[in-house]
């Protein structure tokens, strides 16, 4: 701990205290918002890994990432938005040097990084998983397997934890300068992920057109995969509007380092980061069905213990690997609007 006039430092977390005054009313803002956040965030997000961990269907490489993405959204709500609420009223009510004694700051600032970077990281990975999906077409299934996503997701927890770990070595200034470099890279790989996914769609659709002979089922297919594709996309849509102010003050922090009108900047850009952990499980219900449904079921069976709908029997792991779910409708088979392909040469409609 260091008292130097109107700056204290606790670890790689600096103090203005006049820059804090000048910034008050965003500070307020920041707690308020983020106050409000942190119980539905873990609430939505818990609600996803129990449909997803307890629906056999829903065990498959696609919906793997989306577990990962809810389980870092869910810990956002859980560890980060406490801690960063309390972080930031120990700034505004002159308790810096108690709670950095129980670590209060530290841990507030690494699991925001810590656990953003792991949803981003998992975002890019999604989009590159959709883009495989359609150009790999049935060798899918052999190149993105179960042990090989689970492999991926280990590394991104890790370069999360690599990343946020920077701010032990690197000045603030320096540190915004490589998270914005690389959200910058992130955003430009999934940009032409998406851009490379949908010319192939536009390919084999193309192709069907002009084959009246095509299998009823691979029509189905690629329909399927136009969806999730659409849904993955609505998911990227959302996070670049959570994320591009805080990475509009990545940039401004990098140029001109902290100062009061950053200060304010990135409080007010914060809770945005945040609220995307709480609106990412409503998205998937809206946009995922197969998820909707195992979410409305695992509800339903948690408050008046009963299941709303028949689906397979619950595993509990990721080591099932069955993608055809029976339609509620009249038995035909459905797809999962985030599994991967499979072919269904001897099944008939």
């Amino acid at each position: 701990m260091e008292n130097r006039t109107n700056i204290k430092v606790c670890m790689f977390v600096q103090l203005d205290k006049a820059a804090v005054q000048d910034a008050y009313a965003s500070y307020i803002a920041n707690i308020v918002l983020n106050s409000s956040l942190a119980l539905p965030t873990i609430i939505f997000n818990f609600i996803v890994l129990g449909a997803i961990w307890k629906t056999t269907s829903l065990h498959t490489p696609s919906n793997m990432l989306i577990f990962s993405l809810a389980l870092s959204d869910f810990l956002i709500g859980a560890i980060t938005e406490p801690f960063y609420v309390a972080y930031k009223a120990s700034e505004i009510n002159d308790k810096f040097d108690e709670y950095c004694e129980i670590g209060i700051q530290v841990v507030a600032l690494f699991f925001i990084y810590f656990l953003a970077a792991v949803s981003f990281a998992t975002l890019t990975v999604m989009s590159i998983d959709r883009y495989l999906a359609i150009h790999l077409g049935m060798r899918y299934r052999l190149v993105v397997t179960p042990s090989r996503v689970a492999k991926t997701l280990v590394l991104l927890w890790l370069f999360g934890i690599l990343l946020s770990s920077l701010q032990l070595f690197l000045a603030p200034k320096m540190f915004s300068r490589v998270a914005s470099l690389l959200m910058a890279l992130f955003l430009a790989i999934m940009c032409f992920a998406y851009i490379k996914a949908f010319r192939a769609l536009k390919q084999h659709q193309s192709q069907m057109a002009s084959n009246a002979s095509q299998s009823y089922m691979s029509k189905i297919r690629i329909e399927k995969f136009r969806r999730t594709l659409y849904a993955v996309l609505y998911i990227l849509g959302l996070i670049l509007l959570c994320y591009v102010p805080h990475f509009c003050v990545f940039i401004a922090i990098s140029a001109t380092g902290l100062n009061s009108a950053t200060r304010a900047a990135k409080n007010l850009a914060n809770p945005f980061v945040l609220a995307n952990s709480c609106l990412n499980p409503p998205l998937y219900w809206w946009k995922i069905k197969e998820i909707r449904r195992a979410c409305r079921n695992v509800f339903c069976k948690t408050f008046s213990g009963r299941d709303n709908y028949s689906t397979t029997s619950d595993n509990g792991v990721f080591g099932n690997n069955k993608m055809a779910t029976q339609s509620s409708s009249g038995g035909a088979l459905e797809l999962s609007l985030v599994a991967e392909p499979k072919v269904y040469a001897d099944k008939k409609l």
